[in-house]
């Protein structure tokens, strides 16, 4: 038999020497817990006790309405307090059970096989106690389960899987029950069909979806008088303008709905400016055109116009309008919003879907005008309780929409690019973009090329849901905490000092874990609780392990320690893999915000050292895999880290400045780009915040830190760069024009080989800080990065187009461009080229390739060079870096006819990057008579990655390696292990031959000319 416990089920709170303990070692609940000693039976009535706030431990019977029940209370509860309330079960896995839909709220932290020893008791409440196993020195095992069993944990930061009751809810655009289960009573065609979807006793869906309550709250209002509905569509249309929102990417800042009185058919038009009502409201008498003749109705109709009063609305060109074609207008009073109850009403639906859009698609706001128009689509097409449950798409067609073709807002989505519009056979066969409707006029699927920001069509596409992402997002307690596109963290609020370096620490437990952000700081690291000899304080986990085994003894009796999913995946006990490939026991202590090539911070637990893994060098435990990494780490190949000079480090931010090694070199670094942006260039105007004028936005200014290497990948110098992020500026207001042509690889070449044959020696000159020489001509104000501070001002105006201003390169080509036109009245430009200039007359050859700030020139007259260089220098600091030795990476070594061009130093970082520095080189690029089949495209593998730094080689010094790299190019969506290590072979044959170079010379023709690299 099953203990007392399991037959008269609980609902309680363990202690140390609970049952529970026989289950796993977790410790979810601090021992000063007030209901620790409470005890109640189904009996007791624990139904009616209040769950809320206290941790929980159920064993209820094995039966469904009582397991049922119990789900319902705890999820019931839960929503009442998440932050102190914590729950766990354990129930029979019966997955056609009723309730077993439920389980999806909670995480399975543990399944047990029929026939495990889970359940014990005291030794002295049992009979026959020699013919049971002992468990401990007190209790014994009884009876074995019978069934399958699970452990489930709920607390605030478990992620609810997706069920199917809330992916419909969410392709729905995040509508209510209501309208679904009367679309399914009507058997109109639904994203998801009624078979799966009945039979699961979850309800509410925008009960328990986040986005929901936070973006669909509602004041109570005064409720317009009753009246009937007019009879035609057209006889009565509501309007209203609603904004002005932020300046979307096609210059929208307002919209406008027209909806229709009697089937509520909503049409909405975006605007530039409030004054183009107008131009919106004749498109939607087309509009109501149309949807008369389909409903066949006659052409001759009265129609009355119902505005709030705007005067766009009533007046000017709109009144002279209407009264030309015999429009009737009417107002309501001002400020009464119940007088436009019909369009108010529509405005608050559509605002409020759009917004749960936005929220759960993690697009930019923005992108408004894709998910109003979206909300407007489905409100459209779902029922209505006003309409009598049913839909105005019917009422218009008189047939139920089809919204099986629905996919949730934003997803990623995969069109088929038709073989006669592909550049070439071995062109990509799909694209990447994002779902985002639907066309009103067509089946065509609307997607958003984030790369262009243009919206498509599309008929043939692949959709990909991330139903694991969406779930973290839809039910999560804290949303803005999951960005699928940039970071899956966020940082707690700590309730202490944090110290980093900790100061002397007390050799006591830690009282708690918790994640931080540390200013200035684009890693988020592992942090605890800790007792000093005058307060507590927060100090980073792996400072807190350093002094040796003792620490990590102390940390595991954490009483939160292994909490599920609380603070994943940091934490986390991994295997790394280390040396030549060995495994050992580490313990993640911090996680890169965003891509990096070594995303994690580990301390091995052998030594306690400290060290950054590439995500491809961290084996997780197939207990703590988790949806938010998409990578499974058990197979995935080693990635090891860039290769800088020893004793030379790459910060990513001021903080990390000053605890580098190499920190006095840095910090003069950045003091010299700042006294060149602020007495060289005079780029900055530096002041207060308070002397920036009112309602001027301020944008914000990061720095960038690079080592920059020779040829040989020795040192060169610390380049700092303080950059403006221009992604928050606004088109028309703080930017107009941005396109600056740019030079090719091939033009590199053309140059050299031109100058071979034509005699010519090919100089290399520099600018620097080139585009701060362009005046800025928009008035915009910046704030320094975290950490910086000049003559005590942080913010101040920019007088210079800055790196990282949108209109930057543009503003440095037209000033770099006049002054090379201007410097030689012989100066001509190609045609085909933008980038290139040339002179050629019967003394002077000149030939200059401008790449930003570099500039190629080759010329016969090393004077015209000297004084062309000593005239540029005079307008804008450049240097002259002597013959041409380095280009974009390219080592260019000189010979008396040839030219030699290498990429020793990158490939050689290539090798050292990817673990290939004791492989074995490779005789071929690819072995002959190899076969590759497309595989699933899954994986953590960098195939990408590497393919792409192969093909700069083999574009930039070595074309050997392009047929290889040209096949291999072949399976970017559908790589596998195969592939990749093909493409290693192709790393293990650069390696073996690193040292060959590229060979350009002059050639003779018949009939004159030049050819290219032999």
């Amino acid at each position: 038999m099953i203990n007392e416990t399991a037959l008269t089920g609980n609902l309680r709170t363990p202690s140390l020497t609970s049952p529970l303990m026989a289950l796993s070692s977790w410790n979810y609940f601090p021992d000063d817990n007030h209901i620790l000693d409470h005890y109640c039976t189904i009996t007791d009535t624990c139904f009616g006790k209040d769950w809320a706030g206290k941790h929980c431990y159920g064993n209820p019977p094995f039966d469904h309405d009582i397991i049922l029940q119990c789900l319902q209370k705890a999820l019931t509860d839960f929503d009442r307090d998440p932050s102190n309330t914590k729950f766990m079960f354990i129930l029979p896995k019966w997955v056609t059970a009723s309730w077993w839909s439920l389980v999806s709220r909670f995480n399975v932290i543990h399944e047990y096989p029929a026939g495990a020893k889970i359940f014990s008791a005291p030794r002295e409440s049992c009979y026959n106690v020699a013919n049971l196993e002992p468990c401990g020195e007190d209790r014994v095992w009884i009876e074995d389960t019978k069934w399958p069993v699970v452990v489930l944990y709920k607390d605030l930061h478990t992620t609810e899987q997706l069920d199917i009751k809330l992916l419909q809810h969410v392709r729905l655009g995040h509508v209510g029950d209501k309208p679904v289960d009367h679309m399914f009573a009507q058997s109109a065609p639904m994203p998801i069909s009624e078979s799966q979807y009945s039979g699961s006793p979850v309800q509410h869906c925008p009960e328990r979806c986040i986005a929901c309550r936070l973006t669909k709250a509602i004041r109570p209002s005064v409720k317009p008088a009753g009246r009937e509905l007019s009879k035609e569509l057209g006889n009565l249309v509501w309007s209203d303008t609603c904004g002005p929102f932020r300046t979307s990417a096609g210059g929208y800042r307002w919209f406008v709905l027209f909806v229709d009185d009697s089937t509520t058919w909503i049409c909405i038009f975006f605007l530039k400016l409030k004054s183009d009502y107008l131009k919106a409201f004749q498109l939607y008498l087309q509009e109501v055109k149309r949807l008369r003749s389909t409903m066949n109705l006659s052409s001759e109709y009265h129609m009355v116009l119902h505005t709030d009063g705007d005067s766009t609305m009533i007046a000017g060109q709109t009144a002279a309008f209407c009264e030309e074609h015999g429009i009737e207008q009417r107002h309501g009073s001002p400020y009464l919003h119940e007088n436009q109850a019909r369009v108010e009403r529509s405005h608050r639906d559509v605002q409020a879907m759009a917004r749960a859009l936005l929220l759960t698609s993690r697009f930019d706001v923005s992108m408004w005008p894709l998910a109003t128009r979206h909300a407007v689509y489905i409100l459209n097409r779902v029922f209505r309780k006003s309409l009598g449950w049913t839909s105005a798409y019917y009422l218009i067609r008189k047939k139920h929409a089809d919204l099986s073709q629905l996919r949730v807002f934003g997803c990623m989505a995969y069109p088929f690019i038709d073989p006669t519009i592909r550049e070439h056979k071995l062109s990509n066969r799909a694209r990447e973009l994002r779902y985002v409707g639907h066309s009103e006029v067509s089946s065509a699927y609307l997607l958003y090329d984030c790369e262009s920001g243009k919206v498509v069509n599309s008929g043939m596409v692949t959709f990909s849901e991330r139903l694991d992402m969406l779930g973290k997002v839809v039910t999560s307690w804290d949303p803005s905490a999951v960005t699928p596109l940039k970071t899956n963290f966020m940082a707690t609020t700590l309730d202490a000092p944090y110290r980093d370096p900790p100061p002397a620490l007390l050799e006591t437990a830690v009282l708690e874990q918790g994640v931080y952000l540390p200013e200035d700081s684009d890693e988020i690291v592992a942090v605890v609780k800790v007792e000093t000899s005058d307060d507590l304080c927060w100090v980073s986990l792996s400072s807190y392990l350093k002094p040796g085994s003792d620490r990590l003894s102390l940390m595991r009796d954490c009483p939160s320690y292994g909490s599920v999913d609380a603070h994943y995946p940091l934490f986390t006990e991994v295997r790394a893999v280390t040396g030549k490939g060995d495994f050992e026991e580490a313990m993640i202590c911090g996680r890169a915000v965003g891509p990096h090539a070594q995303p994690y911070c580990v301390a091995l637990l052998t030594n306690f050292t400290i060290m950054d893994l590439p995500a491809g060098d961290v084996r997780f435990p197939p207990t703590h895999t988790h949806t938010c990494l998409g990578v499974q780490a058990a197979e995935t190949p080693t990635v090891q880290g860039s290769l800088l000079p020893e004793g030379v480090t790459e910060p990513k931010c001021h903080s990390q400045v000053l605890t580098s090694p190499d920190c006095t070199e840095w910090l003069n670094s950045i003091q010299d780009e700042l006294e060149a942006l602020v007495q060289i260039k005079k780029a900055l105007l530096m002041m207060d915040e308070e002397d920036i004028p009112a309602g001027v936005k301020l944008l914000e200014m990061s720095l960038v830190l690079k080592v920059k290497l020779d040829k040989n990948r020795q040192l060169r110098k610390r380049k700092s760069r303080i950059c403006v992020r221009g992604n928050k500026q606004e088109y028309g207001v703080d930017y107009c024009d941005t396109f600056a042509p740019c030079t090719q690889l091939s033009s590199v070449r053309i140059v050299i080989t031109l100058a071979l044959n034509l005699g010519l020696m090919v100089y290399h000159m520099d600018v620097d800080t080139a585009f701060l020489n362009s005046v800025l001509e928009e008035d915009l104000y910046v704030r320094l990065p975290r950490g910086l501070v000049y003559g005590g001002h942080k913010c101040a105006k920019l007088l210079k187009a800055m790196y990282g201003l949108k209109q930057a390169g543009k503003e440095w080509f037209d000033a770099s461009d006049a002054f090379i036109m201007g410097y030689d009245s012989r100066m001509q430009r190609s045609d085909v080229e933008p980038c290139l200039y040339f002179i050629r007359d019967t003394t002077l050859q000149v030939i200059i390739l401008a790449y930003v700030d570099d500039y190629l020139v080759a010329t016969n007259d090393k004077s015209w060079y000297d004084t062309f260089v000593a005239s540029f220098h005079a307008q804008y600091a450049c240097k002259d870096l002597g013959v041409l030795d380095l280009v974009m990476g390219i080592g260019v070594r000189w010979g008396s006819d040839t030219a030699y061009l290498s990429q020793f130093g990158y490939i050689s970082q290539i090798i050292n990057t990817y673990g290939l520095d004791d492989a074995k080189p490779a005789s071929l690029p690819m072995s002959p008579g190899i076969a590759l089949a497309p595989a699933d495209g899954k994986g953590p593998m960098p195939y990408r990655a590497l393919l792409g730094q192969l093909q700069w080689v083999a574009r930039c010094s070595r074309p050997g390696i392009m047929a290889a790299v040209s096949v291999l190019s072949r399976f970017c969506a559908t790589y596998g292990p195969e592939h990749f290590v093909a493409l290693k072979q192709v790393v293990r044959y650069l390696k073996g031959t690193r040292e060959y170079e590229l060979v350009l010379r002059t050639v003779s023709v018949p009939g004159g000319g030049v050819t290219g690299p032999s």
